[in-house]
């Protein structure tokens, strides 16, 4: 007795809760009506079900629970003894469906004969002449059940009644019923619009009428169907278990109109219905041609392994030949070890489709949040947008606004979704744009973040500034050249003669006041022009140096340049994935490599992460010359020391350093190592 009153108090705090498993609760119920001693024990059971599902903590899925929970209370209630609750139970039943039928294997002919002498007291008819079948009888708003006689038994009152049929004129009345009175409801519906009724093989397909869509073809045909239609099946040449059951297109016009049906990996069908008169028209089945594609999947890279996904499939690994796909849209992943490749490609039904996977860091656009749900007022721009992300050829763009719900955690740096990212799209430039109104203009902050670090950098966009996508591209897209050509020398234009001077070289051919004339044959009038012209192993110059016009050839070398940690308008994010991708492209020579690994190491500066930074430092080796050099990893390993505050380090890395006299910090126009080294143990030893 004890676990049984423990199990009713587990099942009513059950009953309470708006997750309740109302099916595994009443089948509880049942098993000790049917199979305990005592069968009362599963009235509280019973009864919280019907609370429940009148209190609308249930979905209308459960109704048919709740009428037999009230039939099981009737004669639980009569089992106990109560003859008044169990006669409100019926009652209360005939209120609900003045049609609902008795259970007769559980019900007792004394029941069933109050229940019928009940119902007599509180019910009237309404007798439906139509001459239409398959009607539709709809009483105050509800699709009503005919009893035993075959008429509708309604309370006694006031009632709508509405007679309607697909593609049939509707009739509606309105009558007073009494008890036991019979109404009877002439319904003479004609007919207004024609169907036509069709099935498709393979079934799933979706159908459009004139445009838009009605449905989607379902199930399988009908067993009658398909003995009466057996040399139709067969000159199709379809097999019957793949053709669909019927679909109607129904409120048909006289006239033409086109339908189109439309499934994944099959041909578009087209046909036109010509409707001449109102009356249902039946076709033959439609059979549709597959249609499908092939991705050819590979790396120009020698050497790179990686694992292709198709649509979150896995495929195998590089390269993957004549890969048959349906015609339409499909996401292709490859996950190398290096960085992923991420693109999206159209496929066209027996296309041959190249992909060239080339890892690169990705970009995750998420959508614009706006002020209002659901208001989105910038849809062009976006679109605009988007198309522009795609065309940065140093990024893989994705668009996918399932993390737009998740736009505040982001704000926050929730972890699971960023780890979510990352799984699907590696390591990743994350964008996504807040609506705010300032005024009367509506302005978007957009947010640009790197999983990895979670340095959010932010910039504000007018979209009904027609330059405002720009702006936000090139902020995303403002990486800079990596390498520089230089023959060693520094030039300004001099204004009077409109040439470039030299004002500083440290190459043996060239002197201080040197003008330059011209360059690999080509006239030279600023600096721009010069440093342009220049182009590695070496170039052909003409300089008037004093009376003398000279010619000779001049030795260009490539070095590093160096992002400047005071340029606002770089995102660093977007430079550090790029850097960080491309340190193991094997396309890349040394300098170009060593170039990266300084950038990588300024953007650690950037964001406070000074080990990492002193790390990435400690590897590059480049030669100690002017310009950007090995004073300048010295500089910034420098930089990382003060930093985290170790000035005995950083004089003993100044101490142990060996440099020349033309060794210089950032490039041409910065101090000279020798200076730095001087000017900081001077400052140590003062303070």
């Amino acid at each position: 007795m004890k676990k049984i009153l423990i199990l009713f108090i587990v099942l009513l705090t059950v009953l309470n809760s708006f997750a309740i498993d109302y099916v595994s609760t009443f089948k509880q119920g049942e098993d000790i009506f049917f199979n305990s001693d005592n069968q009362t024990n599963a009235i509280p059971i019973f009864e919280g079900l019907v609370q429940s599902y009148e209190l609308g903590e249930l979905p209308q899925e459960a109704y048919p629970f709740y009428m037999k929970s009230l039939e099981y209370l009737c004669l639980l209630y009569l089992k106990k003894g109560d003859q008044n609750s169990s006669k409100d139970m019926l009652i209360k039943i005939i209120k609900i469906n003045p049609a609902h039928k008795l259970n007769r294997s559980i019900f007792p002919r004394k029941l069933r004969n109050l229940y019928t002498q009940l119902k007599k007291g509180l019910v009237g008819y309404i007798d439906v002449k139509c001459p239409e079948s398959d009607y539709q009888c709809l009483v105050d708003g509800k699709e009503a059940e005919k009893d035993e006689s075959g008429k509708i038994p309604v309370l006694a009152g006031k009632h709508s009644v509405e007679i309607t049929k697909p593609n049939f004129s509707t009739i509606t009345k309105e009558f007073d019923i009494k008890v036991g009175e019979t109404v009877t409801v002439d319904a003479p519906i004609i007919r207004i619009k024609a169907s036509a009724t069709i099935l498709t093989s393979p079934p799933d397909v979706k159908v459009y009428l004139d445009g838009v869509y009605v449905g989607e073809t379902q199930g399988t045909a009908p067993l009658d169907y398909l003995k009466q239609h057996v040399e139709t099946i067969q000159e199709l040449g379809v097999t019957p278990s793949e053709l669909s059951n019927y679909f109607i297109i129904n409120n048909l016009d006289k006239g033409q109109h086109v339908v189109e049906l439309k499934r994944d990996c099959y041909k578009t069908e087209k046909f036109v219905l010509s409707i001449e008169e109102l009356k249902d028209y039946f076709y033959k089945p439609f059979v549709l041609a597959r249609s499908v594609g092939y991705l050819n999947i590979a790396t120009t890279v020698f050497g790179l392994n990686g694992d292709v996904f198709v649509d979150g499939r896995r495929v195998g690994n590089l390269p993957v030949a004549k890969l048959e796909v349906c015609s339409g849209r499909h996401n292709i992943k490859v996950a190398f070890p290096s960085g992923f490749f991420i693109k999206t490609v159209d496929v066209q039904s027996d296309e041959v489709v190249k992909v060239n996977a080339v890892p690169k860091p990705s970009i995750v656009y998420a959508g614009i949040k706006p002020l209002k749900s659901g208001n989105i007022h910038f849809s062009n721009f976006e679109g605009n947008l988007i198309s522009k992300l795609k065309e940065i050829k140093i990024f893989n763009t994705s668009d996918n606004k399932d993390y737009l719900s998740s736009v505040d955690g982001l704000l926050k740096g929730d972890k699971k979704v960023i780890e979510k990212i990352k799984e699907d799209y590696g390591e990743s430039l994350v964008i996504f744009g807040i609506e705010k109104r300032v005024r009367l203009k509506r302005l978007i902050d957009f947010y640009i973040f790197n999983t990895d670090f979670f340095k959010i950098e932010q910039i504000t966009v007018n979209p009904s500034d027609t330059g405002s996508v720009k702006r936000l591209i090139d902020f995303i897209n403002s990486i800079p050249p990596i390498v520089e050509y230089t023959a060693d020398v520094t030039v300004i234009r001099n204004p009077v003669e409109n040439k470039p001077v030299v004002i500083e070289s440290h190459n043996e051919l060239l002197k201080k006041g040197d003008v330059i004339l011209v360059v690999n044959g080509k006239e030279v009038f600023s600096e721009k022009d010069f440093y342009g012209e220049l182009k590695t192993p070496s170039v052909k110059v003409k300089v008037q140096r004093g009376n003398q016009v000279l010619d000779l050839d001049l030795k260009v070398v490539k070095r590093p340049v160096q992002i400047r940690q005071n340029l606002n308008s770089l995102c660093y994010n977007s430079a550090y994935l790029y850097f960080k991708s491309n340190i193991n492209n094997p396309d890349f020579d040394t300098i170009e490599v060593n170039s990266l690994k300084l950038n990588l190491g300024v953007c650690y500066l950037r964001f406070g992460m000074f080990e990492n930074a002193f790390d990435v430092f400690s590897s590059i080796n480049l030669p100690d010359t002017p310009g950007i050099s090995a004073g300048t990893i010295l500089f910034l390993k420098g930089v990382c020391y003060q930093e985290i505050g170790l000035w005995s380090d950083l004089q003993m890395l100044y101490n142990q350093y060996n440099y020349n006299e033309n060794a210089t910090i950032i490039n041409s126009h910065g101090f000279k190592v020798k200076d730095l080294i001087d000017f900081t143990k001077a400052y140590l030893q003062a303070h």
